[in-house]
């Protein structure tokens, strides 16, 4: 299954590093795993809502997944107001 990267990581199987916006391809159960961590969409997320409860580094993977340019400095509220325009 293919899933969006809210949150820079490296795979622990494969070594690979994976940025915010990045396509992430694995089973169901590594998927819901990093899910769980916030470093991955759930199945059906794409497109999610963005919270407060979201950490700058996931808002910034929903911008890159949604196309947005993002100044290297925003900050969380920055985001949060870029991403509900």
């Amino acid at each position: 299954m293919t899933t969006t990267v809210l949150a820079a990581f490296r795979d622990a199987a494969s070594w690979r590093a994976y940025a915010p916006g990045d396509a992430y391809e694995a089973g169901e159960e590594r998927v819901a795993s990093l899910a769980s961590l916030g470093l991955v969409s759930q199945v059906g997320e794409a497109g999610a809502a963005p919270s407060a409860d979201m950490t700058a580094e996931q808002l910034r993977g929903l911008c890159a997944e949604r196309g947005l340019s993002v100044p290297r400095k925003a900050t969380k509220a920055q985001l949060l107001a870029l991403l509900s325009e």
